[in-house]
């Protein structure tokens, strides 16, 4: 990848509306850790020398350490945001959905996904009869 694209205030992926930022950078460092695709370690940081002078038009949140949270969520109810598939078997969503959940137990969603479920650097959502995260997801934005 030679250039990633930063969309800020994006509602609908593909198109643009008044207030949605566009930035452009070259500068990027993915996880050394990363393996696909299993998407362990699954984050990069990208710089953004543009970004001082839009943050004051942007709302921001400060991100909390894992240790403040990571280990307390087991019930918490959620909100997660992305723009992955909407089912198992269909296309990416183009425009930003979210559905509010509670993050489940660990031995719970341990057994119900064996290997492919780490509480390490997973969180696991009662999907029963509701929304989910899905694929496509990865990086999406948590409200608890």
């Amino acid at each position: 990848v030679n250039n990633i694209e930063v969309h800020l205030q994006a509602l609908h992926e593909n198109s643009s509306n008044i207030n949605q930022i566009h930035i452009s950078s070259r500068q990027y460092t993915i996880h050394e850790d990363y393996k696909n695709p299993n998407l362990e370690h699954d984050i990069a940081l990208i710089y953004i020398p543009e970004l001082n002078e839009v943050l004051d038009d942007i709302p921001t949140l400060k991100l909390p350490l894992k240790s403040d949270f990571f280990d307390n969520l087991e019930g918490k109810e959620i909100t997660v945001m992305g723009y992955g598939k909407t089912h198992d078997f269909e296309p990416s969503s183009d425009v930003l959905r979210y559905v509010n959940s509670t993050v489940g137990m660990h031995n719970e969603c341990k057994r119900e996904y064996g290997d492919y479920y780490n509480p390490e650097n997973q969180v696991c959502l009662h999907t029963r009869n509701t929304g989910s995260a899905c694929s496509g997801d990865s990086g999406i934005l948590w409200i608890i």
